[in-house]
């Protein structure tokens, strides 16, 4: 199974580095600061994506974990690119969220095609 990330602050690079101790597969990674995507990704052995494309394109299984509403928006309807651009060449591809919303965003539904 090939995991991808896409938010690696610090509860995210953490995250990954625990999947990686415990023999999963990180594969992809991904960030808006790039230089920290590149650094976690050198430390792990894995991709440095420059588009979530490419983390779709590269993971069974997209773990995020980003800070706020805007990036939920970005990260999943983004125009152009988006972690959804890529995800029907793997029918079986699996989205895990993270997030802090606020708690009038809770209830908004994201919808998976």
């Amino acid at each position: 199974m090939n995991i991808g990330f896409v938010g690696v602050g610090r509860m995210g690079a953490n995250m990954a580095r625990r999947l990686k101790d415990r023999s999963f597969h990180v594969t992809a990674i991904y960030d808006i600061d790039r230089a920290a995507a590149t650094r976690l990704a050198a430390e792990l052995g894995c991709a440095a994506c420059q588009d979530l494309s490419e983390v779709t394109a590269e993971s069974d299984v997209i773990l995020t974990v980003v800070s706020d509403d805007n990036a939920i928006r970005m990260i999943f309807s983004g125009s152009g690119d988006n972690l959804l651009v890529n995800s029907r060449k793997k029918p079986a591809r699996k989205l895990w969220k993270r997030a802090w919303l606020r708690a009038s965003r809770r209830r908004a539904k994201v919808r998976f095609t």
